[in-house]
């Protein structure tokens, strides 16, 4: 399987997950690609995502971060 590990600020985290989870499900449903987010708790900043359609969720997960950024 391939995988792609990206550097995401912690304080955009919350917006690549989404509500209760939700965007990280929408990810993993449409793409069968899974986005690994460390927890809370912990320091990293590296989001992993892993599965077939590693480009296409990178600029979905890069437009959840930046548009969350700007509003």
């Amino acid at each position: 399987m391939i995988q792609v590990s990206v550097e995401v600020n912690k304080k955009q985290h919350k917006y690549v997950i989404g509500p209760k989870g939700q965007g990280l499900q929408e990810i993993l449903a449409q793409y069968q690609t899974s986005v690994e987010v460390p927890p809370l708790d912990n320091p990293s900043t590296t989001i992993t995502l892993r599965g077939k359609h590693l480009l296409t969720c990178l600029l979905i997960l890069g437009c959840r971060a930046l548009i969350a950024r700007v509003c």
